[in-house]
């Protein structure tokens, strides 16, 4: 046994057994495919703006092929804005004119498609054109309303025309000196950026349910109504073999008949009911069957990458991406609450990916053939010898990838619940890659992520910041998170118990509201009971049964009570106020959906927030000794005319793990148990300080204006500016920065069916 010492840190981490490697061990060795690979190089790709910029170039600078695998697809985005030509236009052109193989692999379920269309334009069953489900029904106007084409028109030229003359303004204000000039260009600019609110507000409006809604969006939007029609006839001519070599396909985890030759019966046959027994053997936390059920019939195939040019070995690029092919991902770094190039009703929106190249590019290939092969057709296997794609490409090795002048080792790591290395049937590297990476933190973990709802992943953190407490460390573990606020029942209860396994649980207010109210109705339940058992003759199967209902209710109050951390007193007071605190939550809910209220409501809300209100309460966080947490979510804002501000939230898809500086994860997977556990998902991962410096220093910078040399001055800088811009946020003031602490006000207590 050995001590170990972190090469930034003069204090002992652990003690810990060397093993043949002499270094920490950062990659997934128990649940990889693919192995850990040298003379990788990695360019992280900050927003929409640049990564669809690499994608577009490596289209349009692709020879021989292009292979996508996207969780979505739309035909009509523009991957460069403004003036860009829309992406099926650029395949299309591609393989027709340079005659270069497209193959586009994109997750499709039928059932899934209902609530929300993730091929914009195909329709339910893939043929594009008319057929139910590609947008007709909004199109023809039955659910699109009346006479509001022209008045589309109109109101988006005028919202250019505004938003331009916005932009005007607001560079005359920074080049102005003169405080009264300065004064007078800030009202002006504060009256056009309310016209343009409203501007955007009708447009949204009109434009409701054109694009990827359900069944009936097929692509169209306030700025470009014609998609519609462009995406449907695109899928149409794509489908009927139009352009020979631009292929499409979508996939499922359904029964595919080329299984049967492929020697997958097994898989093909039963992954779902293999999922939902490798999920019910394994419950978190006694989870729901709901929930078990929702996981395993309706997996996704999460993965984005893109790969061009895999057999023309030196011009092969790779890109691994958090973006969907999808117009709502497009925005820049400024992430400006009026973006002219942004379509309406879309963003802001903050997305990572990265663009790789070396020996992992073979990895991606196996990764896109494997599961393009398994989606041919019986008939094609059955008359075409050439069919399978992993054979064509045989004969390259992951060793003609790689470059000298590229340095610095990867990994490609995947959530595979159907294929992993031989003898396993499933890969789970993603969830492994965190789990050793949260074990060899030493200074701080930032966590970036659409979701935070794997309660696990809280549990380690504690556990080492413990042990770094043990091993001597002189110096706090930080974890700095930055997330979205749930905004719906269905995932209140995962991230309410990450918070609280966090001690931050206070964050979600209204949830802790909700748990006091189910406290206080399940003691007056068992209460009853127990008085209706003592006082009554019951038969021996009621006197069991009844038996049996209290043992239950008291087991869920015992947890409820460990659960809430509130005083007896506060509880009590929560409870007296439980029918106010309702009414509060619904006109609140009532202006937050877009209605208005009458003067009677709008007075009765005010009283209630007065006496009730969120903005009332300081949270008490419960901190572990030797751990410091930050949760923040982004926020961007414009000012009206009268000195208030409005406010959106920057919607965070990002799926990003940095450690210490000196080590990156990026990938598709949400921190939940759909990503980690059941879904397909893509991702590269390795100690490699430059590239986790650069996302560092980038992102700091971009969501708190500055990266500080130390840590601990980072988080304090952090905590404080969370903290003031809710104040800001609370009282209508102008932020200084987007980052603002997570503060979740809306959001119920529902069980999580994700």
């Amino acid at each position: 046994m050995t001590q170990y010492k972190h090469p930034q840190h003069d204090f002992p981490l652990a003690e810990r057994r060397l093993t043949a490697r002499g270094t920490l061990n950062w990659w997934a060795l128990d649940e990889n495919k693919y192995p850990c690979r040298a003379n990788v190089a990695i360019t992280p790709l900050i927003n929409g703006e640049r990564a669809f910029a690499a994608v577009e170039d490596a289209i349009l600078k692709a020879e021989h092929a292009i292979d996508i695998i996207s969780w979505g697809f739309d035909p009509a985005m523009r991957l460069t804005r403004p003036g860009g030509k829309r992406l099926g236009d650029l395949l299309i052109e591609r393989a027709t004119k340079q005659q270069v193989a497209v193959r586009i692999l994109i997750w499709k379920n039928k059932l899934a498609n209902l609530m929300e269309n993730t091929v914009i334009g195909d329709g339910l069953y893939g043929s594009g054109g008319t057929a139910i489900g590609s947008g007709v029904l909004h199109n023809s106007g039955i659910f699109s309303e009346p006479g509001s084409g022209p008045e589309m028109e109109r109101l988006w030229q005028e919202r250019e025309r505004s938003v331009l003359h916005y932009d005007r303004l607001i560079q005359h204000f920074h080049h102005a000196h003169d405080p009264g000039q300065r004064q007078h260009l800030q009202q002006q600019i504060a009256q056009l950026s309310q016209q343009l609110t409203q501007l955007e507000k009708r447009l949204d409006q009109l434009s409701q349910g054109s694009y990827g809604s359900k069944i009936t969006g097929s692509g169209g939007t306030a700025h470009e109504a014609d998609d519609d029609v462009y995406t449907r006839n695109w899928f149409y001519h794509v489908q009927n073999n139009q352009y020979p070599t631009l292929e499409f396909r979508t996939r499922d985890f359904d029964r595919q008949p080329s299984a049967l030759f492929g020697g997958g019966l097994a898989n093909a046959l039963h992954h779902r009911l293999r999922i939902f027994n490798r999920l019910a053997l394994n419950r978190h936390d006694n989870e729901s069957i709901r929930k078990i059920l929702a996981l395993s019939l309706f997996p996704s195939h999460h993965q984005k990458m893109v790969l061009t040019d895999y057999e023309r070995k030196e011009q092969a690029r790779g890109l691994v991406m958090g973006h969907n092919l999808h117009r709502n991902y497009w925005d820049t770094d400024a992430h400006h609450y009026h973006e002219l190039r942004r379509d309406v009703g879309f963003g802001p929106w903050q997305d990572l990916s990265c663009e790789v190249s070396g020996g992992v590019l073979w990895d991606l290939n196996e990764n896109f053939c494997t599961a393009w092969d398994q989606q041919t057709s019986l008939w094609r296997r059955l008359t075409d010898r050439s069919h399978s794609l992993t054979e064509q490409r045989a004969a390259l090795k992951p060793i003609d990838f790689q470059r000298a002048d590229h340095q610095g080792m990867a990994q490609i790591v995947r959530t595979h619940p159907t294929d992993g290395k031989p003898g396993s049937g499933k890969e789970l590297s993603i969830l492994e890659a965190y789990q050793r990476a949260l074990g060899n933190a030493a200074d701080f973990i930032f966590m970036e992520n659409q979701y935070f709802r794997y309660k696990a992943f809280a549990s380690q953190i504690k556990e080492r910041a413990a042990q770094l407490q043990d091993a001597g460390a002189e110096k706090e573990l930080y974890w700095f998170v930055i997330t979205n606020k749930p905004a719906s029942g269905h995932f209140s209860s995962a991230t309410y118990a990450m918070l609280y396994e966090m001690g931050q649980e206070q964050l979600m207010p209204q949830v802790q509201r909700d748990r006091v109210f189910i406290l206080q109705e399940k003691r007056a339940e068992l209460a009853k009971l127990q008085a209706q058992q003592s006082g009554f003759q019951l038969s021996p199967v009621m006197h069991y049964w009844r038996e049996h209902k209290i043992s239950n209710l008291q087991q869920e109050i015992r947890l409820l009570e460990d659960e809430i951390r509130l005083d007896e007193q506060d509880q009590q007071r929560l409870a007296d106020n439980e029918q106010a605190i309702n009414r509060m939550e619904a006109l609140d809910e009532k202006v937050a959906e877009g209605h208005s209220l009458n003067e009677a409501e709008a007075q009765e809300l005010q009283q209630l927030q007065a006496q009730h209100g969120y903005d009332k309460i300081d949270p008490e966080l419960f901190e572990q000794e030797g751990l410091k947490t930050v949760v923040a979510s982004l926020v961007s804002h414009t000012q009206n005319h009268d000195g208030s501000c409005r406010y959106r939230d920057i919607y965070v898809h990002s799926k990003l793990l940095v450690v210490d500086d000196e080590y990156f994860l990026l990938s598709s997977a949400n921190i939940n148990q759909r990503s980690m556990e059941t879904d397909t998902e893509l991702g590269i991962h390795g100690p490699r300080p430059k590239v986790a410096r650069e996302f560092t220093d980038q992102l700091l910078n971009l969501h708190t204006g500055q990266k500080k040399a130390l840590t601990a001055d980072n988080f304090d800088h952090w905590f404080e500016t969370a903290k003031e811009n809710l104040d800001s946020q609370q009282r209508g003031k102008p932020l200084t920065c987007s980052l603002t602490r997570f503060w979740d006000t809306r959001t119920p207590w529902a069980e999580a069916i994700d």
